[in-house]
């Protein structure tokens, strides 16, 4: 079987940033359509800084209530994108996303510092002929 690769880019004009670092923080991102993510992308700002993300969690799901865990990371502290691969298959079946979600853990700053992420960038598969059997299965 053939796997397909579609970028899913999320750019914004400033980084997103917690209000506080008490948590639930997270970022919830809504994909267009039902895919397979295999990859994220980290960006970072310029130079190392205090707020990147040490650790963090990502979970993905058709559903923002039934997520589940595809993977725990953490940034090393400088300017260079990093990228990750992601679980996503259980027992041999791809599992498909409509939402990702990235709960920051900790930053590279002391402990009362926000989270930030600069930028996020999502690759995987979205094609429904690939797609559709992995919604069926789960």
């Amino acid at each position: 079987k053939q796997w397909y690769q579609r970028r899913v880019a999320i750019r914004a004009v400033a980084r997103w940033q917690s209000g506080s670092n008490f948590p639930p923080q997270y970022l919830t991102l809504k994909l267009d359509r039902p895919s397979v993510i295999r990859k994220i992308t980290f960006g970072k700002f310029h130079k190392s800084h205090v707020c990147n993300l040490k650790s963090f969690t990502i979970l993905g799901g058709m559903s923002e209530e039934g997520m589940v865990e595809l993977g725990k990371k953490g940034l090393t502290n400088n300017s260079k994108p990093e990228t990750f691969d992601l679980d996503d298959a259980f027992h041999g079946n791809y599992f498909p996303s409509s939402y990702i979600k990235i709960v920051p853990d900790t930053t590279w700053g002391p402990a009362a510092l926000n989270f930030s992420i600069w930028y996020v960038r999502l690759s995987g598969v979205s094609d429904p002929l690939y797609v559709n059997p992995c919604i069926l299965f789960f």
